[in-house]
């Protein structure tokens, strides 16, 4: 496609950023769904340690009350290219009708700044027997 969603893949997040920055799903319907649940999607991540900046993916049942479901490591992500992802959401998604996903970027220090999210082709899709 032409579009992602994202930070800049030359760019880079603000310095010292006091507050998380978030792009969120609209509510998905996963009340069908019987089988297992996968968040799919490509990434450019950038991202310093999380001792010092911090990505994450967050999932909610109800929009209210948000759980971790991935956050970057103590060591630099530097992705290079588009890499594929695929996360299990299936103790959130599945027969829920309003399952949602957030990205968040923050917050961060003033030390090093790295090109943050940048999505494309986010899709959740169910699995149903093997």
């Amino acid at each position: 496609g032409e579009n992602v969603f994202g930070y800049h893949l030359a760019g880079t997040y603000p310095p010292s950023m006091k507050s998380e920055q978030t792009a969120t799903t609209p509510a998905i319907d996963g009340a069908a769904a019987t089988g297992q649940v996968f968040l799919g999607f490509y990434r450019w991540l950038g991202v310093e340690s999380k001792r010092y900046d911090h990505a994450k993916i967050l999932v909610t049942r109800d929009g209210v009350a948000w759980e971790l479901l991935w956050e970057n490591t103590t060591r630099d992500i530097k992705d290079q290219a588009w890499a594929r992802e695929k996360l299990d959401v299936t103790a959130w998604a599945r027969g829920n009708p309003r399952f949602r996903i957030r990205w968040t970027m923050g917050t961060t220090d003033n030390l090093e700044e790295f090109c943050g999210w940048n999505l494309d082709e986010v899709e959740v899709y169910e699995v149903v027997g093997n």
